[in-house]
């Protein structure tokens, strides 16, 4: 491994590091863009279902999750198939090769058998994904 200067960590740094702030925020206002939660944690879609693949609702409904429990509306990050099943209106037999879809693009995980959550990391990837035009 290279040897960097103080000058090197300081150009690295600058050129990789950013501000937590801006970056919880520039992920608020996608989200915003996408879904809303009540002060229960559940989450309304803000664009048509038409509009969205199977893939995005769930992931939609994943990500929305997520917040929820950072915001300590749900004591949870997780969902089960049933739940998605549920709030999404995707059979559960369907529903579970769109969850395999999302696990394949390291945007959700399981942290139990039969539980999924969104990868916190790649919510900004999964919400711009669900913001491109079909």
């Amino acid at each position: 491994m290279p040897n960097l200067t103080e000058a090197d960590k300081r150009a690295l740094h600058e050129a990789l590091v950013v501000d937590r702030r801006t970056k919880i925020q520039e992920l608020a206002e996608r989200a915003r863009r996408l879904l809303q939660l009540d002060d229960q944690g559940t989450v309304y879609l803000q664009m048509a279902r038409d509009r969205l693949s199977d893939s995005q609702l769930v992931g939609l409904q994943l990500a929305g999750r997520k917040l929820a429990s950072l915001l300590e509306l749900k004591p949870d990050d997780s969902m089960s198939g049933e739940e998605l099943s549920a709030a999404t209106g995707i059979p559960y037999k369907a529903l579970t090769a769109r969850l395999s879809e999302l696990r394949r693009k390291g945007w959700i995980e399981s942290p139990e058998r039969g539980k999924y959550r969104a990868v916190f990391g790649a919510m900004d990837e999964l919400l711009a994904e669900v913001e491109r035009p079909r």
